[in-house]
C-alpha cells in the first residue's frame, strides 16, 4: 500500500477512535448506523500532517482540526507563528490508545498544537504549540504525562509534513526555527500580504512611486553560514534549520536562513541532508531546489544536487548505508526522473533512470507527494505510486515490483 493511501486510512482510523472512543472496544460490534450527532462531531485530519505510531504500537500520535479558526493577520502565519499552509482551523495534537480509544490531548486550550512525533525509544513525543503566545517546541514525557517547552526557540514550520526529526538515540531533535535576531512579526512581514490593497505611495502621473521590502535582516553576527538571496516570493519559507540537544536544552548547530521543506539525519547520525528552495523557473510555476549535505562535526556544507525540479522538495530519501540519496523530479517542467546521488565521493555521482515511465506522483494526486525508499541493502530503490518499480543503483535497470497482469 502506498504511503499516501496508508496515511489516509490511518487518519480515518484515528478519526473513528476519537469520535467513538471506548465504543470500539473489542467484542462490541456496531449494529446500527452512526447517530447524526456522532457523525457531525467527527474531526478531520489533514492529508499532509503525519500519523505516527509509537514503537510499541499502543499509541497513535496525530493532529486534527478543531471546530474553530485562528485569526489570520497575514497570508502565511498567524501573529503567534501558527502556519496557514494547511488551513486556518485551530489544530489539536493528540495521542490515541489503539486498544482502549483513550485520547490524550497535547497542549492547552488557549492555542493550537500540531505535528506530534514519537521518539525512537517511545518515551517522548515532540510537538508544536503556541499556547504561550509563540509557536514553540514542546516535549511530552510518557513517564509523567506532562509536557515541557524547549526554551529559547520559536519554531517556524510551514507545511504539515515539516515535523521534527528525532536522532536515533532520542536525545537530539532537528527542526525549523525563526532566523537569528528575527521576531515572528518581522518574519511575517517578509512577504507582503496579498490582501493589502495598495503598498505604493500615491504619486502624480509623471512621478515614480517606489516601495522597498527588506526581506533579510542583518543581525551583525558572524560565523553562521547563510543561504540568503535577494528578496524572493519564497521568503515566507525562510527559517533556520536547527539541531536541539534535549540534555543541555540548547541549540547546538544551526543552518541559517534556509527555505527547507525536507530534512533528515543520515543513518550514521553524522550528517544532515536537506533541500533548500532556489525559487522558480522563469515564467512558470515550476519550483526548484538544491539538495545539500551538512557535516555536523565540521559545519561544512556541500550541494550534491543543484536546482532540481520538484513540487515540494520532499521526494527525497537517504540510503540505509548513508552513501547515497535518492530524489525524484516532479511537476510542470519535470520528467519524473529518479536520480540517485552518491554523497561519499569527492565529486557527487548522479545516476538517472531514463527511458522509463515517469515517477512523478504529483500530477496524479496533487499535493500528496511521497518520499521514495531504498531497500535495506542500499543497492536498489523503490519508487512509483500506482505501478511500483525497483531500480538497480549501479546499472539503472528498472524492474516492476508488481507485474502488469497481477
Amino acid at each position: 500500500m502506498s504511503m499516501v493511501l496508508r496515511t489516509f486510512f490511518q487518519s480515518v482510523l484515528a478519526v473513528v477512535f476519537i469520535a467513538l472512543g471506548p465504543a470500539l472496544a473489542p467484542g462490541q460490534p456496531i449494529r446500527e448506523p452512526l447517530p447524526i450527532d456522532v457523525l457531525a462531531s467527527l474531526l478531520s485530519h489533514n492529508g499532509r500532517s503525519p500519523v505516527d505510531l509509537s514503537p510499541d504500537g499502543e499509541w497513535l500520535a496525530h493532529t486534527y482540526g478543531r471546530d474553530e479558526t485562528v485569526p489570520q493577520t497575514s497570508a502565511f502565519f498567524s501573529a503567534s507563528g501558527f502556519p496557514f499552509a494547511e488551513g486556518n482551523a485551530r489544530m489539536q495534537a493528540a495521542l490515541t490508545n489503539t486498544k482502549t480509544g483513550q485520547v490524550i490531548r497535547l497542549g492547552g486550550e488557549k492555542g493550537s498544537s500540531w505535528g506530534a512525533v514519537w521518539s525512537p525509544d517511545g518515551q517522548r513525543v515532540a510537538f508544536y504549540s503556541d499556547d504561550t503566545g509563540e509557536a514553540s517546541l514542546w516535549i511530552w514525557e510518557r513517564a509523567t504525562g506532562k509536557a515541557e517547552r524547549f526554551p529559547g526557540v520559536t519554531v517556524r514550520p510551514l507545511f504539515g509534513f515539516e515535523v521534527v526529526r528525532w536522532s536515533a538515540d532520542s536525545q537530539r531533535i532537528l527542526c525549523k526555527i525563526l532566523p537569528v535576531g528575527m521576531s515572528v512579526a518581522e518574519a511575517n512581514a517578509l512577504v507582503p500580504d496579498a490582501e493589502t490593497p495598495r503598498r505604493f505611495s500615491t504619486a502624480a502621473a509623471d512621478q515614480p512611486s517606489v516601495f522597498v521590502l527588506r526581506a533579510h535582516i542583518d543581525d551583525g553576527k558572524s560565523g553562521e553560514q547563510s543561504s540568503a538571496r535577494p528578496n524572493a516570493a519564497s521568503d515566507h519559507e525562510l527559517a533556520d534549520l536547527a539541531l536541539l540537544d534535549l540534555r543541555t536544552r540548547r541549540v547546538i548547530a544551526r543552518i541559517a536562513r534556509t527555505r527547507t521543506p525536507w530534512y533528515a539525519f543520515a543513518p550514521d547520525q553524522k550528517r544532515i541532508a536537506y533541500t533548500d528552495g532556489a525559487g522558480w523557473e522563469p515564467n512558470t510555476e515550476q519550483s526548484i531546489y538544491d539538495l545539500v549535505v551538512y557535516e555536523l562535526a565540521t559545519g561544512n556544507r556541500r550541494v550534491v544536487a543543484e536546482r532540481f525540479r520538484s513540487a515540494y522538495g520532499i521526494d527525497v530519501n537517504w540510503a540505509p548505508d548513508g552513501r547515497r540519496i535518492a530524489y525524484i523530479t516532479s511537476v510542470q517542467l519535470a520528467k519524473g526522473e529518479l536520480h540517485i546521488v552518491g554523497v561519499a565521493e569527492k565529486v557527487p555521482l548522479t545516476i538517472t533512470a531514463r527511458e522509463v515511465p515517469s515517477f512523478d506522483t504529483s500530477a496524479r494526486r496533487s499535493g500528496a507527494p511521497r518520499a521514495r525508499a531504498f531497500m535495506p541493502s542500499g543497492r536498489t530503490a523503490s519508487c512509483g505510486e500506482w505501478r511500483p518499480a525497483r531500480v538497480r543503483v549501479r546499472s539503472s535497470a528498472i524492474s516492476p515490483v508488481i507485474s502488469s497482469g497481477s
